[in-house]
């Protein structure tokens, strides 16, 4: 739902925006986390909605680039963002870069023109905008911006080296088995037939009767498959989906550490960001929780802000919740002492970065000995049931 929203800056200006918010409720969090009270809302007219579209990673870096290159050269704002728009080949993302200047030629704010694009422009990055806008370093927050994407595609890039080498496997070994099962086992079959063997190991006639069931229902077994990757892969671009992968993930002794470390140094680069320009750490950490994909570490996260506002100091209450390690923990409580947070989870993330690496290193040595060992399990187990299977038909034929 769209609401018309009237509410008081940090300076105490009254200042007006267009916003998508669940309810009232959800208005005045958003509200709150720009550093903004609401003071009245009414519910916007459907006209309002605009087409949002997600901007790949690579394409969101272009343009925090761009902006950020443009703003520190002087240019004004909407003349930046018509130059982006006049490069912008696919009309798809052209018609957002229209929806912005449209905006910003109407008197809104560059942070309430994204905010109108959440799809496009996720909160923390509205948030920093705003937060560069409010302190005048607009160019200064858009380089923060661009580094802080290129270490998360960095991040990602990561991850998903941990992941080539199982799935590959994986896929192949389900290629294998399926293989096995449609075209090898049915010829096996045959061949008993003729020989005549009517006592057979019970793995044989398991195997067997698998085999007929995966034969006789081919199309509907490849159609399942692949509806479960396509399943997997939307799963993993909804918040839950990924909580819910991460989650189990982290119960695997080998990927426990990697999930960890990958998600300690994403809360710290993250705060690092948001602190730099200029946010307090309460609305820091309440933009930073939904980029967390580990469960524990948004409930610990979400726990210290609690204590936070009852008082309790940053190293405090990350302490009482265990959210970070007993050395992180000290680096924090220096950083708070000297007034200077944002370099320390700035050097923090970077630890966590370098760690995060030697983490997949390490789980990837371990993971590639363990991955053929469970291979030659399974190709093993069914060769050996065929040679019994074979075994036992001829001995039948001899006696």
């Amino acid at each position: 739902m769209w609401y018309s929203s009237t509410y008081l800056d940090e300076a105490g200006r009254e200042g007006t925006a267009t916003l998508e918010a669940r309810d009232e409720q959800d208005l005045h969090e958003i509200l709150h986390r720009q550093g903004r009270m609401l003071l009245r809302a009414t519910t916007g007219k459907a006209e309002v909605k605009v087409k949002s579209r997600r901007f790949p990673p690579k394409k969101l870096l272009i343009f925090t680039q761009s902006m950020e290159s443009s703003l520190d050269a002087g240019v004004p704002v909407l003349q930046a963002l018509e130059s982006i728009k006049d490069q912008e080949e696919d009309p798809r993302y052209e018609t957002v870069y229209d929806g912005l200047c449209e905006r910003l030629t109407g008197g809104g704010s560059l942070a309430e023109c994204l905010q109108a694009y959440p799809r496009s422009f996720s909160p923390i990055y509205a948030s920093l905008v705003h937060a560069g806008e409010s302190s005048g370093k607009l160019p200064s927050v858009f380089a923060t911006l661009g580094s802080f994407l290129e270490w998360r595609s960095e991040l990602v890039a990561t991850a998903r080296q941990a992941m080539i080498y199982p799935a590959i496997v994986m896929t192949a070994a389900y290629g294998l088995v399926l293989f096995l099962l449609t075209f090898v086992i049915p010829s096996l079959g045959d061949v008993i037939g003729k020989l005549g063997a009517d006592e057979l190991p019970t793995a044989s006639l398991w195997l067997i009767s698998i085999s007929a069931t995966v034969n006789e229902n081919i199309l509907l077994v490849l159609a399942s498959s692949l509806a479960l990757v396509i399943a997997l892969v939307f799963a993993m671009r909804t918040d839950r989906g990924r909580a819910i992968l991460t989650g189990s993930l982290n119960r695997l002794p080998i990927a426990r550490t990697v999930v960890s470390t990958i998600n300690i140094a994403q809360l710290c680069r993250t705060m690092s960001a948001l602190l730099s320009s200029g946010i307090t750490v309460i609305q820091a950490m309440e933009l930073a929780e939904p980029a967390l994909s580990l469960p524990t570490l948004r409930n610990g996260l979400r726990q210290s802000k609690e204590k936070i506002l009852t008082g309790s100091k940053v190293h405090s209450a990350l302490q009482e919740v265990k959210l970070l390690p007993p050395v992180a923990l000290s680096m924090v409580r220096i950083g708070e002492e000297s007034g200077d947070l944002p370099k320390c989870f700035d050097r923090l993330g970077r630890m966590y970065d370098r760690e995060a690496k030697a983490a997949v290193k390490r789980a990837l040595s371990m993971l590639e000995p363990a991955v053929v060992v469970a291979l030659g399990v399974i190709i093993g187990s069914v060769a050996a049931v065929i040679i019994s299977t074979l075994y036992t038909a001829v001995g039948g034929l001899g006696r």
